[in-house]
């Protein structure tokens, strides 16, 4: 009995979409991450008034867990990374220049 040769084609896709989607999530958390981090440093600094040295005691350890899991992250960059990361860069630019229009509009306007 003859067994036919499926390709696994559609299988490697599937396992390379899969792959770029666990990837921009990770990198996400990893963003989300370290701005919280820096976020709470600076809340402690102004907010709750502490010295800088108990600050960064809190800061740096977090800094340099989430730093090594954003190094491991950014290897993947050349295997499908960079296409969210220019989504995201052309998103976030279309943003800026949205505020920076708004913002001349409003100037105008008041002239």
């Amino acid at each position: 009995m003859r067994q036919h040769n499926v390709s696994s084609k559609p299988q490697q896709q599937a396992s390379l979409s899969v792959a770029v989607y666990d990837w921009c999530a990770g990198i996400a958390v990893n963003m989300v991450m370290l701005s919280t981090v820096f976020l709470v440093g600076i809340v402690m600094l102004v907010a709750w008034h502490l010295s800088v040295f108990w600050t960064l005691l809190f800061v740096v350890p977090y800094v340099i867990i989430e730093g090594t899991f954003l190094s491991a992250n950014l290897l993947n960059i050349p295997h499908g990374g960079w296409f969210s990361l220019s989504l995201a860069a052309g998103l976030s630019s279309f943003c800026l220049l949205w505020i920076w229009g708004s913002a001349q509009k409003a100037a105008a306007v008041h002239k």
